[in-house]
């Protein structure tokens, strides 16, 4: 019984020496000028720094999951953990976890952890199998090392991530949209048509412009919109509108006046109550619209114009003017 207590105690301080061997060994590798690492075991490895950290574990546990549940320290799958001896043997387990290093990615405004051996930024973009597209911005730039990331002072302020990198993600697309052409209204005379009407021609259609924009978006975000090409899909139609100027004629001779009934009134004898006339003084072109209202001329007068009406196209002192009568 004594003689394996003392085989065990032997074996346990010769795991002790060879620990504090391996432990010697490695931090003679460490490295003291990263600003992340302050205050904590760093080691180079492959050209990178990483933080190694050193546990022992109880000999009352058989399993690592178990030892590190007690030790209450968290691991990755990223992590190199090595164990001497194996915690299956029962005599406690000296632990050495080189940490694989923590960057954070926000792509496309997505962030996500990534704990990485790599030493560049495309290195790590190509082993999580991250594509950027031809348009695509890194930040910072993708040929950058990891290591800048410690010795540059641009640590971030969460936790253990030793630096962010940030994908923009850019797309450019074409959009098309239509646009109405308003047509245009083309008025034109027509001397076989009564003056005062009119009548359509054609009727106008609206044409379609059809326009395409070249869209950037970054991270799905709209941040510019370029015409490139604008096209007629259809022509517009333009309307065409023919009014009259053919002049209808009530008549020709003596105007004379009265004041009987004042303002914008005539008396006729041929033309019924209530039609409006438009009288043209022929010797001077004075023209006045009145409304007949009265009948009962007496003499060869052919209208009657009350006396305000009269003085638009001649003197009262006249007294009579030869016109001639037209349908407004």
């Amino acid at each position: 019984m004594k003689k394996h207590v003392l085989q065990s105690i032997i074996i346990i301080i010769g795991i002790g020496a060879i620990f504090s061997v391996v432990k010697s060994s490695q931090g003679a590798n460490d490295v003291k000028e990263s600003n992340f690492f302050v205050g904590e075991k760093a080691m180079e490895i492959d050209g990178m720094l990483h933080r190694v950290d050193y546990y022992y574990g109880s000999v009352q546990v058989r399993t690592s999951e178990l030892m590190f549940t007690q030790l209450k320290v968290q691991t990755y799958s990223e992590d190199r953990i090595t164990y001497f001896p194996d915690p299956k043997l029962g005599l406690g387990s000296s632990i050495i976890i080189e940490r694989a290093n923590a960057v954070s990615i926000n792509d496309g405004g997505e962030e996500k952890i990534y704990r990485t051996w790599k030493t560049t930024i495309d290195e790590v973009l190509a082993e999580n199998k991250i594509e950027l597209g031809d348009k695509d911005k890194v930040e910072p730039d993708i040929n950058t090392r990891l290591a800048d990331f410690l010795y540059k002072n641009n640590r971030p302020t969460e936790g253990e991530i030793i630096g962010k990198i940030t994908i923009t993600r850019v797309a450019e697309t074409e959009v098309k949209s239509k646009e109405d052409i308003n047509y245009k209204t083309i008025t034109k005379n027509d001397p076989d048509l009564e003056k005062g009407k009119t009548r359509v021609e054609t009727q106008g259609e609206k044409g379609v412009r059809e326009l395409t924009y070249l869209v950037t978006r970054e991270n799905g975000k709209e941040i510019s919109r370029k015409l490139i090409k604008s096209e007629i899909a259809k022509e517009a139609k333009d309307k065409v509108i023919y009014q009259g100027t053919k002049v209808i004629i009530y008549g020709t001779g003596t105007a004379t006046w009265y004041s009987l009934i004042g303002g914008m009134t005539a008396a006729s004898n041929t033309l019924p109550y209530g039609t409006m006339v438009h009288v043209v003084n022929t010797a001077n072109g004075k023209s006045v619209d009145v409304k007949v209202v009265d009948h009962g001329i007496q003499g060869s007068a052919i209208i009657d114009l009350a006396d305000e009406a009269f003085q638009k196209i001649a003197p009262l002192g006249q007294g009579i003017v030869q016109v001639r009568l037209e349908k407004p």
